[in-house]
């Protein structure tokens, strides 16, 4: 009664699109972490991986280990810094992790040298987000370090850019002082074979941030970051996106009540028909991600909290292409829809639903369109 389409072949099309903007040289890693931001990590991995992208990535060793129990051997890295506990973890299914501490190398360095295997391993540097990862400054002496610990490949040096969104001198001045890394490194000879800092915002907004590597996550799964406000973008034609969407929450109506005027309908009581109403009830709400609005940026957000405030905020759902309001509270699997300008409906006709994608529990089947 409650389920989520993905459409692969949307996810094909836009990693090839994404992979088109790329110059030569430049590697796509399709990023599935929180199970492909809800389409499914494995479906997606493997539909990436065909049409373009040479590399995964995931945040969790278990995100990983999930991909290899399934099959895929692509490459994967892991954006979270090893702990010493995920070791065998990331040894036994050959998954690349973030070294930022010599505590974690070492640890790795020896299981690896117990296993008689060299493990490549990537390197994050913290230019402004603040997390995780080695300060621009220690850089160098990190890698002069792990240079001295035996097994371990630096395969690649990485950085993440938090306002790339914005395209802001912020943005810029964490790309110079990468940039700036990179050089103190080349000087050494200790440039690694990847070098990368470009997400899916910052590929479109500094197109001198591609590198050898790129980690494209909302891009493949048709979430542009610029909604029409960035002119330049490659991925605008006439006002619209070229991206193609790619996931679709939708529910069936399982029971339908006409009430008076003056009806009550939900937690609270705040909702209060205003006329003789039709009221269908689909068995979603906030335990399976419905209510949990997807995650806005600047003055679009702005307005959403003001209108939920005021009490002039409807999640939405659309039926039959329209838009419904939501009558009264969204329960924890269950929620009301005035449907009174349809009432030819039916029980058992399918709906729309606006959720946060990442929200959307495993719990919740998938459907695939090829």
């Amino acid at each position: 009664m409650v389920w989520v389409e993905v459409n692969l072949s949307a996810i094909a099309a836009n990693v090839r699109k994404v992979k088109g903007l790329l110059p030569p040289g430049t590697a796509l890693m399709a990023v599935v972490k929180a199970n492909g931001y809800g389409a499914g990590a494995t479906s997606v991995a493997r539909t990436a991986i065909r049409s373009g992208a040479v590399y995964l990535g995931v945040f969790r060793a278990e995100e990983g280990l999930e991909l290899r129990q399934a099959g895929i051997q692509a490459p994967i890295l892991v954006f979270r810094p090893l702990c010493p506990d995920e070791t065998a973890v990331v040894l036994g299914n050959s998954l690349i992790p973030t070294i930022d501490s010599m505590e974690a190398a070492s640890s790795l360095a020896q299981a690896a040298s117990q296993r008689g295997r060299m493990v490549p391993i990537h390197v994050k540097v913290d230019t402004g987000m603040g997390r995780f990862g080695v300060r621009p400054e220690e850089a160098l002496p990190f890698l002069q370090s792990l240079r001295g610990l035996p097994n371990l490949q630096i395969e690649g040096i990485y950085t993440h850019l938090g306002t790339a969104f914005y395209r802001d001198a912020q943005g810029r001045r964490q790309l110079t002082l990468f940039q700036w890394v990179l050089d103190s490194l080349a000087q050494e000879g200790l440039i690694p074979p990847l070098r990368h800092a470009a997400n899916s915002s910052t590929l479109l907004a500094y197109p001198d941030s591609h590198l050898d590597l790129v980690r494209v996550g909302n891009l493949i799964y048709g979430i542009c970051p610029f909604p029409g406000c960035f002119k330049a973008c490659p991925l605008w034609e006439g006002g619209t996106c070229t991206l193609q969407y790619t996931w679709q929450m939708k529910a069936r109506i399982v029971s339908l009540k006409r009430v008076p005027q003056g009806t009550r309908v939900g937690y609270g009581g705040r909702f209060v028909t205003k006329r003789n109403c039709l009221i269908a009830t689909i068995p979603v709400g906030t335990a399976d991600g419905f209510g949990l609005e997807p995650a806005g940026e600047g003055l679009r957000a702005l307005a959403k909290v003001i209108a939920r405030t005021l009490g002039l905020f409807r999640h939405s759902v659309t039926f039959r292409g329209k838009r419904l309001a939501v009558a009264g509270r969204i329960g924890l699997q269950a929620s009301a829809l005035d449907v009174t300008d349809f009432p030819e409906v039916k029980v058992g006709e399918e709906v729309v639903l606006e959720a946060r994608r990442t929200a959307v529990g495993q719990h919740i089947p998938r459907v695939y369109l090829e």
